[in-house]
């Protein structure tokens, strides 16, 4: 979960290899870059739980999917909570002193100029990323992504059915001998 949680926020993996064993072996040695220093929108909060899902000892990752689960609903209400004292301010702020027209057209982004993240992800009006949005599409997202094949697993796989072709027609002709 922790992986594919990762690659969600930042669209990237977190341990990335030209071969299997190299990959393998990064998930048991190295500590990926944390996920806001490739995508800077990430909540810290958020930031902190996939760190948590990626820890090399099981007991120091979520004990279940219910516990990542109701982690991710505690991170949803503080980030509304904070969101909305945001919110009640700004709107006490613009009574006060009305926001500069040449200002709102400037503040508008084009998907484009959005982070990777950002645009990966469902955002709302004040560009936050819903956490339960995110491991919501873990499911869809594992299905829907498709790594290429590395080029060694063909004749891997090619050279392991030539090899059992000719174990199992040894014992046929070894039976075949002792009758």
């Amino acid at each position: 979960m922790g992986i594919v949680a990762y690659e969600m926020l930042t669209g990237d993996v977190p341990f990335n290899s030209e071969s299997a064993v190299e990959t393998l072996m990064m998930q048991l040695e190295v500590v990926p870059k944390l996920p806001g220093e490739i995508e800077p929108t990430i909540p810290e909060q958020l930031e902190q739980l996939v760190m948590r899902m990626l820890e090399k000892l099981p007991e120091d990752r979520p004990a279940s999917a219910a516990e990542v689960k109701r982690e991710i609903a505690r991170i949803k209400r503080q980030l509304t909570n904070a969101e909305t004292q945001i919110s009640q301010t700004s709107s006490i702020a613009e009574t006060l002193i009305p926001p500069d027209p040449a200002e709102r057209g400037s503040a508008e982004t084009s998907r484009e100029q959005l982070p990777v993240g950002a645009r990966r992800l469902e955002t709302d009006v004040s560009g936050t990323i819903d956490p339960a949005e995110v491991m919501a599409r873990s499911e869809t997202s594992r299905l829907k992504l498709q790594r290429p094949r590395p080029p060694w697993v063909v004749p891997a796989l090619a050279g392991a059915a030539a090899v059992l072709v000719l174990a199992l027609v040894a014992y046929a002709l070894s039976k075949r001998a002792t009758l």
